[in-house]
């Protein structure tokens, strides 16, 4: 993680892996994981966010504490494949109210075969 980017592959293999996580910035970061629904899109997950109508366009798989800069952390996940979405809900006081996709700093990857 760093401030304003969340840098990774954007397609992984499936299955148990040890992920790392490092926050290179020099603000907080905090990471959560979702898993997107059937046919839906990372756009249908930002106009729920928007909206809040209806049932949430996503499944949450894993959710990483607030880290300090500087710090890593380890933890295992075992992604089935799929089309998936991580934000990083840190924000500063300064862009308080504003939405992790309205401060750019998610990413789509894929789980692939």
């Amino acid at each position: 993680m760093q401030d304003g980017e969340l840098v990774m592959p954007a397609e992984i293999k499936p299955g148990a892996q040890w992920w790392q996580f490092t926050n290179a910035g020099q603000k907080m970061h905090m990471l959560g994981i979702v898993k997107l629904a059937a046919d839906k899109t990372v756009d249908d997950i930002v106009a729920w966010d928007e909206s809040g109508d209806g049932p949430e366009p996503f499944e949450w798989i894993a959710f990483w504490n607030l880290m300090s800069p500087g710090v890593s952390s380890w933890g295992e996940l075992d992604l089935p494949p799929g089309a998936y979405w991580m934000l990083d809900f840190a924000t500063e006081p300064t862009e308080a109210g504003m939405t992790p996709p309205a401060l750019g700093i998610t990413k789509a990857i894929t789980v692939t075969e």
